[in-house]
């Protein structure tokens, strides 16, 4: 050994690659979980403007609250499918990672179980809302077929004259 050197532990450059892979991975996890619980919390808000504003029978277009709730569902599916990308690739890696970040991703989930939990009433609430208001559209236009099927039968047609008729009586 030569005077002035000293000698540092001799580190597999794979591990080191494996360990900063795995917290990018593990980064990248929080971020998308932190995306979906924002997402949800935007999805709850739509849903129950939109509970609200059947309840009070307001006169507003529904179809923007719809397409932002259906804007949602699609970046959630988005998120997912990241996420499960990642969990594919490098779940060995992972299982790896420290109980602070574990108990961060607890945190995630729960997080998302709790809105979970809020959504799904006010969802089920909204969709026969829905349902019961699709009804009522149905018969308003039965009624209004039925209505002017009748008008037919009293309009004036024009009278074929038969091409045999006796003038003389």
């Amino acid at each position: 050994m030569k005077k002035g050197r000293s000698r540092l532990p001799v580190i597999c450059v794979c591990e080191v690659i494996m360990a900063i892979n795995t917290t990018e991975k593990y980064n990248n996890i929080c971020l998308f979980m932190e995306q979906k619980v924002s997402l949800m919390t935007q999805y709850l808000s739509i849903t129950r403007t939109m509970k609200e504003t059947f309840m009070l029978e307001e006169e507003t277009d529904l179809r923007d609250l719809l397409s932002k709730r259906q804007e949602c569902i699609n970046k959630i599916q988005k998120t997912d499918l990241s996420v499960q990308k990642i969990m594919n690739t490098g779940a060995e890696e992972l299982s790896r990672i420290s109980g602070d970040l574990k108990s961060s991703l607890d945190g995630y989930l729960h997080s998302i179980k709790s809105l979970l939990e809020l959504i799904s009433p006010v969802d089920a609430e909204v969709m026969v809302m829905v349902k019961e208001e699709s009804r009522g559209i149905k018969a308003e236009l039965l009624k209004m077929s039925n209505v002017r099927h009748a008008a037919k039968g009293y309009s004036s047609k024009e009278m074929n004259i038969p091409v045999y008729m006796d003038a003389k009586r």
